[in-house]
């Protein structure tokens, strides 16, 4: 099974890239991009450069094959994290359980707005403004995720996974369900960890139903995109990463991974890309003090832009963190988007990891 695996992850992007012409119209460049939030601290703060190294609870959303990576029979994970300048915010859950060689997750996750304005009815029937006629209403995105992994004891290498179900809705406007499949591979080789996973591997679709017998029909004409499709097709990407500890003198050690993010449908302004494909390359730093004590630094959505006179200038995001971990409890941080040129406010983020390691012999 792992090698048929393998071959299925290695030549789906060769056979989306020659169907492109067929596909090109049919897939959304962006749909359902909350997916693609950091959902905890750890990776928030290396980059998302995260695949090869993710911890099983945040596995089934990054690499599922690394559910099973480690022998911890119970993980579980929460998160909170303010975005925009709080005006959204994102909340996580995940547990997972592995047997021997097999491991399972459930996640869970809600990326929302809430209290927005809505002065579409602002006038009344005379024309009037009417400030009391303004309503609120929230928008928010959901999803499920389902892990499942196997892994072979013989060369550690481990496959996975993950089956997404998506609920979306804006206020009394749209409402859309979809549902998707991730997949990935892992394979350690002493502190050298090398991984694939392939997001939306089968495109992740989205159904979109518009509320038209709430709405007059030029209100529905003001909001709606005329090139809005109600079916959404998520594309594929694929990702590329290696890991590597290096153990230090002292009871010091220092990771590092690099990931390789390849998207083959709509050029991206990345500093690799082409008219077939855009890779977008991360990378996390990583230095602990007997497991107990974490510092973390990463760089990621290298973007290249031309100025007025011609001139080419390269922008990145840089992102901090940090953590600390006390028996079975692991607490991070990280602030990211810092000193970025889009002008978007900096991003908060504190995830909590408990595992069962050590709950036998009592926290």
């Amino acid at each position: 099974m792992p090698k048929r695996l393998t071959k299925v992850i290695f030549l789906l992007p060769i056979m989306l890239f020659a169907a492109q012409d067929f596909l090109y119209a049919q897939f959304t460049s962006y749909s359902n991009d909350f997916l693609n939030i950091s959902t905890n601290a750890q990776a928030a703060a290396l980059g998302n450069s995260y695949i090869a190294q993710a911890k099983p609870a945040h596995a089934a959303l990054w690499n599922p094959a690394n559910l099973v990576s480690d022998s911890t029979k119970y993980q579980f994970a929460i998160t909170h994290q303010n975005l925009f300048g709080q005006e959204a915010s994102l909340d996580f859950f995940s547990s997972t359980y592995n047997k021997n060689t097999t491991g399972f997750s459930i996640s869970a996750l809600r990326v929302g707005v809430n209290n927005i304005q809505n002065t579409l009815n602002i006038k009344d029937s005379l024309g009037n403004f009417d400030f009391s006629r303004i309503e609120y209403f929230n928008t928010a995105d959901y999803a499920l995720f389902l892990g499942f992994a196997r892994k072979s004891l013989k060369n550690n290498f481990s496959w996975g996974i993950t089956t997404k179900l998506i609920f979306r809705h804006i206020g009394t406007f749209a409402h859309a369900i979809g549902f998707g499949i991730d997949a990935g591979i892992n394979h350690q080789i002493n502190n050298w960890k090398f991984a694939i996973s392939l997001k939306d591997a089968s495109g992740t679709y989205s159904f979109w139903k518009i509320n038209e017998n709430n709405w007059p029909q030029d209100v529905l004409d003001s909001i709606i995109p005329p090139d809005f499709q109600m079916l959404e097709i998520a594309p594929q990407k694929l990702i590329i990463g290696v890991f590597k500890n290096f153990i230090l003198p002292s009871n010091f050690e220092i990771s590092s991974e690099i990931n390789f993010e390849a998207a083959f449908f709509n050029q991206q302004n990345t500093i690799i890309s082409s008219p077939t494909i855009s890779i977008l390359p991360k990378i996390g730093i990583e230095g602990n003090y007997k497991h107990l004590f974490f510092l973390r630094m990463g760089l990621n959505d290298f973007q290249e832009f031309e100025t007025i006179d011609k001139n080419k200038i390269y922008t990145q995001k840089l992102n901090l963190g940090f953590g600390f971990k006390v028996k079975s409890i692991q607490i991070d941080y990280a602030i990211s988007n810092i000193a970025n040129s889009n002008l978007l406010a900096s991003s908060h983020l504190f995830s909590l990891y408990l595992s069962s390691e050590n709950l036998t012999k009592g926290l």
